[in-house]
């Protein structure tokens, strides 16, 4: 009886393993779609008025993200931003937050930055933007 259990357990184990790796796809498309909307609670303020709290937090956990890792939103691609609460404050004359593009000697944000993707170098692209 225990060695049925054991294998009944281990068949499911089994199962589920396989069932994940097929479909991984589907949960990294997913995971992305969830990451983009709360990109989009990303305000760029330290404010603590109590209807933008969210966006204050959203805007910690994305700027330590970012920095740590070093990219620029879910795929550090311009216009990543675009619908942003941070992006209507700048009134667009920047396409990424400090955090992702730190501030020059005089603490001016810049317009643009060497920037490095997951997938490829986006430096060019976003010279040739502005």
């Amino acid at each position: 009886m225990y060695a049925t259990c054991l294998m009944v357990i281990l068949a499911t184990e089994i199962a589920a393993a396989i069932y994940a790796a097929m479909h991984s796809h589907m949960f990294e498309n997913d995971f992305r779609e969830i990451l983009r909307a709360s990109l989009r609670l990303y305000n760029g303020t330290d404010s603590v008025k109590e209807n933008q709290r969210d966006g204050m937090l959203m805007k910690a956990a994305w700027d330590k993200l970012m920095m740590e890792k070093s990219c620029c939103g879910v795929d550090s691609k311009i216009g990543e931003f675009k619908e942003s609460g941070w992006f209507h404050l700048t009134k667009g004359r920047f396409a990424f937050p400090p955090a992702c593009c730190p501030p020059d000697a005089n603490g001016r944000l810049k317009p643009v930055c060497n920037l490095t993707s997951r997938h490829v170098d986006v430096s060019p692209h976003i010279n040739s933007k502005f």
